[in-house]
């Protein structure tokens, strides 16, 4: 009786697994909203994603974090950052993760494409996956760390060098194709974390120049090709009578490579702004689902990379155990027809180093972001984020924003105890309240140009400190000529100089650029003689100078200074990589 029972059991666990659906995620690096059809690009560089997102539902509000780790692990374990991102390329042993939940359930498990998440043999499979081809897991300096041509990739944990014509991005693709092409009773779920379209960016095999150096090009010919490999595995689902029993979903783990530029089709200028903080270009990213023929359109709910867990877990027909402790909402019935909600969403950037102007925490709606430090930001009509409203600004509608977000993000406080303690870690650190800036329109290369900014309602005292810096693009800001008015006349000056840029390293022959926010005496003081209750005018001259140039004269000591023979010189001319700048300013606490 016991063994009858037991086999009754056994049958009923296969007849539950074969009944859900089989699982597709797909996530590509480093390209933006802005180069797909779908988001508006005026270039027909995705058409493939174009006739998926036909037969899909394309959300318009989906966000992932800035930069890569802090993304893959929020997918993958349905958890804000605060609460297990610990360091970059490195997921905490014992974390728990979709691949163990859909196990659970009897899927078989494989994941393929970028890592960067463990370096320890076996951290795979202890994370879910029964099958891998990776880049970015186990490493051995002596045979290099391509990812696209003669890659070494870790396939099931053996460590494989590929000659110098193979190309990374197919063997990945033909991995995945093989592992849904197995015959089982169970469904699997295959997470895709391309390697398309990461630095360093060099020709694929279909570019018309397989010698071409110039980033902008290959850039394009990258993502191209990313949309050739999603095409090929959704045929492939539906050459094995796959595909209307898939959950196919596509998403991208942050915004594009800093400098790159596309034009969409109403004439926009889109940057990209990986790693740039919680900014618009920076970790508002393409999602693109589907479940069948169920549903089709656009959906304006908010999404980000917690949904994902609790979304594959509806779809397994699972509740979501309450060891995953997940902090998201599931948006599988917008798949199905059923409209779902989330009235407001958190998002936490946890990289103190790459942090700008105090924006590594707000909540949003789908029309403003609010911040701690009680300002807004209009969504539509600001994403450079250069014009914080604050309550002295408030109209009736944004006031009764200001007071719904805020309402959320205190609520979001308490509830995450972790997230209060990290945050006024932060606070600590980091003095400060963000009040505006300026962008790339108003500032041009080797022009002196004198700004002013309102600071009426930021000058409580006789001894104001102003903060003002570069906070984005290939440049540095020289600024000088601080005044501060009173009424229109000048009543402090701060002469000193104060230089600050972004500056690019290369760690080691072939490695990745690293971005650094660098800033020398930025601080200016200007304290006058009697405070009274009127009108206070910040004046400045801002001159902005591009890479090549300003590494001669930037008085911050940047060691070695860098920029790998292997690629194609940074030039500031119209068809390669775009400068623009971007400032902040911040009154002190």
């Amino acid at each position: 009786m016991k063994k009858l029972c037991l086999a009754l059991m056994a049958l009923c666990f296969c007849v539950s697994a074969k009944q859900s659906p089989n699982i597709l995620l797909i996530m590509v690096d480093d390209t933006g909203r802005g180069f797909y059809n779908t988001y508006g690009s005026q270039e027909n560089l995705t058409p493939q994603l174009s006739r998926f997102a036909q037969e899909a539902v394309v959300f318009n509000n989906c966000e992932s974090t800035p930069i890569c780790t802090p993304s893959r692990v929020k997918i993958m374990t349905g958890q804000h950052t605060f609460a297990n991102y610990t360091q970059f390329g490195r997921l905490d042993k014992g974390s728990l993760t979709f691949a163990h939940l859909l196990k659970e359930q009897g899927y078989r498990t494989g994941v393929f494409g970028k890592w960067q998440l463990s370096s320890d043999k076996g951290s795979v499979e202890d994370f879910g996956f029964d099958e891998h081809c990776l880049h970015n897991y186990l490493e051995d300096k002596s045979l290099g760390k391509s990812r696209f041509w003669e890659p070494t990739l870790t396939v099931n944990d053996e460590l494989k060098k590929y000659p110098e014509k193979a190309y990374g991005p197919d063997i990945i693709n033909q991995h995945l194709l093989e592992f849904i092409s197995q015959k089982s009773d169970k469904p699997f779920l295959a997470y895709y974390p391309m390697v398309l379209a990461h630095f360093p960016f060099v020709p694929t095999p279909d570019s018309r120049n397989l010698e071409c150096r110039d980033w902008d090009s290959n850039f394009r010919d990258m993502v191209a090709y990313t949309d050739k490999l999603v095409g090929k595995v959704i045929d492939h689902l539906k050459a094995q009578g796959q595909y209307d029993n898939t959950l196919i979903i596509f998403t991208a783990d942050n915004g594009t490579y800093p400098g790159l530029m596309n034009t969409l089709r109403n004439g926009e200028q889109v940057y990209g702004g990986k790693s740039m903080g919680n900014k618009r270009d920076s970790n508002w990213v393409p999602l693109i689902a589907r479940l069948g023929a169920q549903s089709t359109g656009v959906c304006d709910r908010l999404v980000d990379f917690t949904d994902m867990l609790p979304t594959l877990a509806e779809s397994a027909k699972m509740d979501v155990p309450a060891k995953y402790d997940n902090h998201g909402v599931s948006f599988l019935g917008d798949l199905q027809g059923r409209e779902t909600i989330k009235s407001y969403q958190l998002a936490f950037y946890p990289s103190v180093s790459m942090r700008i102007d105090n924006a590594s925490l707000y909540v949003r709606d789908k029309d403003y972001k609010f911040y701690p430090d009680n300002y807004l930001i209009d969504l539509e009509n600001d994403p450079e984020e250069l014009n914080p409203i604050y309550p002295h600004e408030d109209n009736k509608k944004t006031a009764e924003v200001r007071s719904k977000l805020k309402l959320a993000l205190e609520k979001s406080l308490l509830k995450f105890p972790k997230l209060k303690d990290k945050w006024s870690s932060i606070r600590q650190a980091f003095k400060g309240k963000y009040i505006g800036g300026w962008d790339s329109d108003e500032v041009k290369f080797h022009k002196k140009v004198r700004m002013s900014q309102d600071v009426t309602a930021f000058v409580k005292n006789k001894s104001p400190r102003f903060e003002i810096f570069h906070r984005r693009g290939y440049a540095m800001a020289q600024v000088d000529n601080v005044r501060l008015l009173k009424n229109g006349k000048e009543v402090a000056r701060d002469k000193h100089i104060s230089q600050s840029a972004m500056a690019i390293f290369d760690r080691s022959p072939g490695a990745d650029y690293v971005y650094f926010n660098l800033k020398n005496k930025c601080i200016f003081d200007l304290s006058f003689d009697h405070y009274e209750e009127v009108e206070y005018t910040l004046h400045y001259d801002v001159l902005i100078l591009p890479v090549e140039e300003y590494k001669a004269v930037i008085d911050i000591p940047l060691g070695m200074f860098l920029k790998s023979e292997k690629h194609k010189k940074i030039e500031n001319k119209e068809g390669t990589v775009l400068y623009r700048s971007s400032g902040a300013i911040r009154v002190m606490d």
